[in-house]
């Protein structure tokens, strides 16, 4: 895409993201860190091939906030400018965020990446209710926001279950969450991606198709019906 195709982008996300950041819905299950605001929505596209097609990463909703990232939006702020702060400062480096990047790596994505979540506030595990709640406010309009053409790669089954809504004729590709109790079988896929030639060509011929659905689970990537 061009660059002032992905500036416009950008705009249109980060308006999302000011708004989200002033959320103050009191919804089940979920919670904020001490002066952290909802967050999770950033577009990245910092030393990456602007030209490239991009792709959506959706998670469940943002880890906890560290104490370092607290103090940050607690002297600047906790707007989009403040968050984007903070994923240079080191959010970008957590284990979620390398991991799954590692999975675009292997998968040859080289162009933007849009990250965001169904749910916006921490929590262990938001209820369904809120996950609808949210994404029905804020994922909706991130999708509408980014082009068509950018598939989406879901991390866990309720993040792929809340994209299948979403994504209308995106491609939509699960794997398991990358980091907590099904963390190995993460690292199972990646290391079958790596390896496995043949399913690395399956999981790039789904990324380029459209409207696709695939929930990669521990052997073969399962088509999933609508």
């Amino acid at each position: 895409m061009s660059i002032n195709s992905l500036q416009l982008v950008d705009q249109r996300i980060g308006q999302i993201a000011e708004e989200l950041s002033r959320c103050n819905r009191a919804c089940s299950g979920v919670r904020s860190s001490e002066g952290c605001p909802p967050r999770g929505l950033i577009l990245q596209h910092e030393d990456v091939l602007d030209t490239a097609r991009g792709v959506i990463v959706v998670g469940q909703n943002p880890g906890f906030a560290a104490r370092w990232e607290q103090k940050l939006y607690g002297q600047h702020g906790a707007g989009y400018v403040q968050q984007r702060m903070a994923w240079q400062s080191g959010v970008k480096n957590v284990p979620y965020f390398t991991m799954l990047k590692r999975l675009l790596d292997i998968l040859n994505v080289r162009g933007p990446v849009l990250w965001t979540d169904v749910a916006k506030c921490e929590g262990r595990s938001p209820p369904e209710e809120t996950r609808m709640i949210c994404s029905q406010k804020f994922m909706s309009r991130e999708f509408a926001a980014a082009p068509q053409e950018w598939p989406v790669i879901a991390a866990g089954r309720d993040a792929y279950a809340a994209s299948g809504y979403m994504a209308a004729l995106r491609t939509v590709i699960g794997f398991y969450h990358p980091t907590g109790r099904n963390g190995q079988q993460f690292r199972l896929q990646l290391s079958r991606l790596e390896n496995d030639q043949v399913f690395r060509e399956e999981m790039n011929t789904a990324l380029h198709s459209q409207g696709a659905r695939k929930w990669v689970g521990k052997q073969l990537a399962v088509d999933l019906a609508r």
